[in-house]
C-alpha cells in the first residue's frame, strides 16, 4: 500500500498567511486557530499546490493576500512548498503564483498584465505540464479528495457515490444470481447481447401499455358496431317488389329500343341540316368581311394622314423635350459659374484690403531692442543705429515680398473672373439660340395639332365613318337577305325535328326512376349481409378481449419476475456494500409504490441520514468511508478534519491526521 504523509508546508502570502511555515508528524496533527486566523487555509494551500484548486474543488478562488481596503496586495509572490513522504522517500513541491507588471511605451508606471505560475519539483524548475503528470502519477486528483477530507465523499451526487462503492465492491453476475431459481433462469434466457434488463423491462412495459390500450377500447369498439347495425326488414317483400321493378324496366327498355332506331334518322336528318346551315354561314362571313375591307378602305386615306400627323406631333414633342433639358444644363452651368465670378470678387476684394494694411503698416522700436537681454544694459549708439538700419531693411524687404505676393494673387483671381464672365458670355449665346429653336418647334407642333383636330372631326362625319357605312352596306345587300332567310328556313325544320324526340325522353325519365328505386330495394337487402357481418365482427372483439388479458396476465408475471431478479441484485449489491462497514449502513435501493425498483446512494447510521447526524458522528462516519477507500485504492493520505473540537473520540485509522480545532484563545495559528 502506498502511503502519504504530510511532513512541512510553507505559506507565503497564501490568502492572508504571509509567512508561515507548519511541521507534522507521522499520526495525529493538531492546529489551533480562532475563527478566520486561517485554519482550513492549510488545507487549501495543499490542495492548491498539488491540484490548483481550494479544498472545496474551486480553481477560481482567490488566493492573494489583500490590504485593508480589500484589494490584494501589489507586486508581491503567493508561494506553497511542502514536503512529503512516499513511503520512505521524500518529495519536495513548490508553486508559486507571480503578477507580471510592464512599462507600455509613453506611460511612466508599469502596468499589471496578468498572472504567471511556477512549479518545481524537488526544487527543480519544470513546466505545468510535467508538474501536473507527476502529481497524477503519485495519486490521482479524485481519490486524493475522496480520502483527505472527510466530507468529500458524501457531498459527491448519489450516482457518483453509487458509481465509486460499485467499483469497490464489483458487481456479480447475473448467472451467479439467478442461479438455483427457475423463473430467474428462464428470464436470462431472454436477455441477449443486444438487449439489457432495462430495455427489456422497457419492451414489455410497452407490450402490456398497448394491450391494455387495445383491451380498453374493445367495449367501445364493440358498442360501436352494434350501434351501426341496421334495423331489421322484411326482406322477403323487398325481394318481390325488385322482381315487379326489374319487369318493368325490361318492357320499358324494350320501348326505348323502338325510339332510338326512329331517333337515329331523325339525327341523320339533323345533321344535314346543321351542315348545310354551316355552308350558308361560311358564305354570309366572308360577303360581311368583303363588304368591312370595302368600307375601311374608303376613309383609309384620311386614317393614314391622321396618323402620319399624330407621328409628326410625337417627334416634335420629343425634340422639345430635349431643347428643355440642353436648357436646364446650361442654365444650371451659367448659375455654377455667377457663383464662382461672385466667389473671386470677395477674395479680391479681401485681397484689396491686406494690400491697404500691409502698405500702412510702419516699424516701432522699443527700448528693450537695444539692450543686452542678459544683463539689461544699453547698446552702444554706433550698435543701436546699425541694429535699425538692419531691422528697418528686414521689415522693408519683408513687406515688399508680402505686397508682391499679394498682387500676383490678385492677378491670377482677376484672370480666372475673365475666363468665367467670357465663359458664361459664350453660354448666355447658345441659350439664346436653343430658345429661338425651341419656339419654331412649338409653332409647327401647335399647327400639327391643329390639322389633327381637323381631321378627327372630319372623321366623326356619319359619312366619314366606315362603321357607319358598313352597317348601310350590309342593309342594303339583297345576297345577304336572301341567305339569312335560308338560314331561317333550315332553323325551323331543326326545331320541328326535336319535338319528334319528347317520346324518347319520358321513356328514359320512367327508365332512371325504375333504375333509382331498383338499387334503393337492393340496398336493403343489403343490409341483412351487414347485419351478418357486424355480429361476426362483435364475436371477433370478444375472443380479441379474452386473449388480451391472458397475454396481459403473461406479460405481467414477466415483468414482476424482472422486478424481484432486479431487487435481488440491488439487495445482493447493498448487502456487500454495506460488509465493507461498521458504522455506516448505505441504502442503495428504494422500493416504489408500484412495485419497481429505484437507484439511489445514502449513507446513514444506525438508519438516520447522513445529512441528519450531529457533526462529530459526520466526521467518524466520513472517516470510516475513507478507510474502505484507502484498503480498495491501496493509498493512504493525510486527511484534514475541520471543527475537530466537536468529536471526542475518532475511529482508528492508518492515515496521517491533521486536526483543524477553533480555539478562542489561538489568535495565531498554532500547532501541536
Amino acid at each position: 500500500m502506498k502511503t502519504i504523509q504530510l511532513k512541512s508546508i510553507r505559506l507565503l502570502n497564501f490568502k492572508g498567511l504571509r509567512n508561515e511555515t507548519f511541521e507534522f508528524n507521522e499520526k495525529q496533527n493538531f492546529i489551533y486557530g480562532d475563527n478566520a486566523t486561517g485554519k482550513t487555509t492549510i488545507f487549501d494551500a495543499f490542495t492548491w499546490l498539488l491540484f490548483g484548486k481550494d479544498s472545496t474543488n474551486r480553481s477560481d478562488f482567490n488566493l492573494k493576500t489583500i490590504n485593508g481596503t480589500g484589494k490584494p496586495i501589489p507586486r508581491i509572490d503567493h508561494e506553497v512548498e511542502a514536503v512529503i513522504f512516499i513511503n520512505d522517500d521524500e518529495i519536495t513541491l513548490k508553486r508559486i503564483l507571480k503578477e507580471k507588471w510592464v512599462k507600455k511605451r509613453g506611460n511612466i508606471e508599469p502596468e499589471f498584465s496578468g498572472n504567471v505560475t511556477e512549479y518545481f519539483w524537488n526544487e527543480v524548475p519544470v513546466k505545468k505540464s510535467e508538474f501536473d503528470k507527476n502529481v497524477s502519477d503519485l495519486l490521482d486528483e479524485f481519490v486524493f479528495k475522496l480520502i483527505t477530507n472527510p466530507q468529500a465523499f458524501t457531498s459527491l451526487h448519489w450516482e457518483d457515490q453509487r458509481a465509486t462503492l460499485v467499483d469497490v465492491v464489483g458487481l456479480k453476475s447475473n448467472e451467479e444470481l439467478a442461479k438455483g431459481n427457475d423463473a430467474f433462469e428462464r428470464l436470462l434466457t431472454k436477455i441477449s447481447e443486444n438487449k439489457t434488463f432495462k430495455q427489456y423491462q422497457a419492451q414489455i412495459k410497452s407490450s402490456i401499455k398497448k394491450a391494455k390500450e387495445r383491451l380498453s377500447s374493445i367495449p367501445s369498439r364493440i358498442d360501436e358496431v352494434d350501434r351501426s347495425k341496421p334495423l331489421p326488414l322484411d326482406y322477403r317483400r323487398i325481394k318481390n317488389n325488385l322482381e315487379q321493378k326489374q319487369e318493368e324496366l325490361s318492357k320499358i327498355e324494350a320501348k326505348l329500343e323502338d325510339a332510338n332506331k326512329a331517333f337515329d334518322i331523325q339525327v341523320d336528318e339533323q345533321r344535314t341540316l346543321h351542315k348545310k346551315k354551316a355552308e350558308i354561314q361560311n358564305q354570309i362571313t366572308d360577303i360581311e368581311m368583303k363588304l368591312r375591307n370595302k368600307a375601311k378602305a374608303s376613309t383609309k386615306d384620311l386614317e393614314d394622314k391622321l396618323s402620319d400627323l399624330e407621328n409628326k406631333k410625337q417627334s416634335l414633342t420629343r425634340s422639345i423635350g430635349n431643347i428643355d433639358t440642353d436648357l436646364n444644363g446650361l442654365n444650371s452651368e451659367v448659375k455654377g459659374k455667377e457663383l464662382q465670378v461672385k466667389a473671386l470678387v470677395s477674395e479680391m476684394d479681401d485681397l484689396r484690403e491686406r494690400f491697404h494694411e500691409y502698405s500702412e503698416n510702419t516699424i516701432e522700436f522699443s527700448d528693450n531692442d537695444f539692450k543686452c537681454p542678459t544683463c539689461k544694459r544699453k547698446f552702444e549708439e554706433e550698435d543701436v543705429k546699425q541694429r535699425k538700419s538692419e531691422m528697418l531693411k528686414n521689415f522693408n524687404a519683408k513687406k515688399s515680398n508680402k505686397l508682391e505676393s499679394i498682387n500676383k494673387r490678385g492677378g491670377a483671381l482677376k484672370s480666372q473672373k475673365e475666363n468665367l464672365e467670357r465663359n458664361i458670355s459664350k453660354i448666355k449665346s447658345q441659350i439664346s439660340e436653343l430658345e429661338e429653336r425651341k419656339n419654331i418647334l412649338v409653332s409647327e407642333k401647335n399647327e400639327v395639332i391643329g390639322e389633327i383636330v381637323d381631321i378627327k372631326t372630319e372623321l366623326d362625319k356619319p359619312t366619314n365613318n366606315w362603321q357607319h357605312k358598313y352597317q348601310m352596306m350590309i342593309q342594303e345587300s339583297e345576297e345577304l337577305n336572301k341567305l339569312s332567310i335560308q338560314i331561317d328556313n333550315i332553323d325551323h325544320k331543326i326545331d320541328d325535328a326535336r319535338t319528334e324526340d319528347t317520346k324518347s325522353d319520358d321513356l328514359r325519365k320512367q327508365k332512371k326512376n325504375l333504375l333509382s328505386e331498383i338499387d334503393e330495394l337492393k340496398d336493403k337487402l343489403r343490409e341483412k349481409d351487414i347485419i351478418k357481418k357486424a355480429d361476426e365482427r362483435i364475436q371477433e372483439l370478444l375472443d380479441e378481449e379474452k386473449k388480451l388479458s391472458q397475454q396481459i396476465a403473461n406479460v405481467e408475471k414477466e415483468e414482476h419476475d424482472i422486478q424481484e431478479f432486479q431487487k435481488l441484485k440491488y439487495q445482493d449489491l447493498e448487502t456487500r456494500v454495506n460488509e465493507k462497514f461498521d458504522l455506516v449502513n448505505f441504502k442503495m435501493f428504494e422500493t416504489q409504490i408500484n412495485g419497481g425498483i429505484k437507484n439511489t446512494c445514502e449513507a446513514m447510521v444506525e438508519g438516520v441520514p447522513f445529512s441528519d447526524l450531529n457533526n462529530a458522528m459526520k466526521i467518524n462516519a466520513g472517516l470510516e468511508i475513507i478507510k474502505a477507500l484507502c484498503e480498495f485504492y491501496q493509498v493512504n493520505a493525510p486527511i484534514f478534519i475541520d471543527n475537530r473540537e466537536s468529536v471526542t473520540k475518532l475511529i482508528d485509522i492508518d492515515s496521517q491526521i491533521i486536526n483543524l480545532v477553533v480555539s478562542e484563545n489561538d489568535k495565531h495559528l498554532r500547532i501541536a
